[in-house]
């Protein structure tokens, strides 16, 4: 029976963990689309690193809601859009903002690789972020 209890749950955190590399991979072209428009918005349009951050930020929030409601958590939920995109968004809104905290004061430290901090960034957010919508998406 123990056995059985075991194996059970490592059935569960398979599914989660197939789940979770289908959401980093999901993610990945919006990862490179956000480093390439911020490098454009740095380089080339001069725009403060911090404002730039914040306003791909803002676009990755509104495109990666329906990519990860059809792809990821494609649940049965008779649940109003409006509604289901609030959850996220707002929800969303404060792990980004937290995000974008923590960018911004990296980057007054190492200005040079606010690319490479992006990226780190997007890293050790992302378990937060599925852990997140895992809970009300499901």
């Amino acid at each position: 029976m123990k056995f059985f209890i075991t194996r059970e749950k490592i059935k569960i955190s398979t599914k989660e963990l197939k789940r979770y590399i289908k959401f980093l991979f999901l993610g990945i072209p919006s990862i490179l689309i956000s480093i390439l428009l911020n490098i454009f918005l740095v380089e080339v349009l001069v725009i403060e690193k911090s404002l730039s951050y914040c306003l791909i930020t803002f676009l990755q929030i509104l495109i990666n809601f329906f990519l990860i409601k059809k792809y990821i958590f494609n649940s049965k939920k008779n649940k109003s859009q409006v509604i289901s995109f609030l959850q996220y968004f707002f929800g969303i809104l404060i792990i980004r903002t937290l995000d974008l905290l923590i960018y911004s004061k990296i980057i007054n430290y190492f200005p040079d690789f606010y690319i490479g901090i992006q990226i780190l960034n997007a890293t050790i957010f992302s378990m937060i972020k599925f852990k997140y919508l895992k809970c009300f998406m499901d």
